[in-house]
């Protein structure tokens, strides 16, 4: 191409004072623009659909600790009879066997009186003791005995 030719597509001549800066300044300024004018094309795309369809506002409020007696993660939640039922992945360790405490956990849910919340223990034999049933707790207990790979990934409830 001709400098005559590049000069009329509008692209910076050699040298040229349009650039004031390096590469990484020019690219990083452009990504800027970029994603300023992206954030303003969701924020209207989420106004047109909140006055489309409402919407409420997702808001943290509250961060309530759930103590464990061994290194776990967390998988899953479910509601059981007003208690919230929580499902661990547990690394035991020296240990020679897991129990169904190691993997299960009972506890309550209560609003504080200073706006925060409270998760109380509630014990295995709460909500009937359906944690503490023979039969769950040998399944349980060969489960984990026998398949060295067994991990909890998610609780369903099932009616029964």
């Amino acid at each position: 191409m001709t400098q005559e030719a590049i000069e009329a597509a509008g692209a910076p001549v050699e040298g040229s004072a349009d650039i004031e800066g390096g590469n990484y300044e020019v690219i990083r300024s452009r990504l800027v623009d970029q994603g300023r004018r992206l954030r303003q094309r969701v924020e209207a795309l989420n106004d047109k659909r909140t006055d489309t369809f409402g919407g409420t506002e997702l808001t943290v409020i509250g961060n309530p600790r759930i103590r464990t007696e061994n290194n776990c993660v967390p998988r899953d939640i479910l509601q059981v009879g007003g208690l919230l039922l929580f499902g661990y992945e547990v690394f035991i360790g020296l240990k020679s066997e897991t129990k169904v405490s190691d993997i299960f956990a009972l506890h309550g849910f209560n609003m504080t009186d200073d706006g925060g919340f409270d998760c109380p223990p509630a014990g295995l034999d709460a909500t009937g003791g359906f944690l503490q049933s023979e039969q769950f707790v040998k399944e349980i207990g060969n489960l984990y005995k026998f398949t060295r790979e067994a991990r909890l990934s998610r609780l369903d409830k099932r009616p029964a």
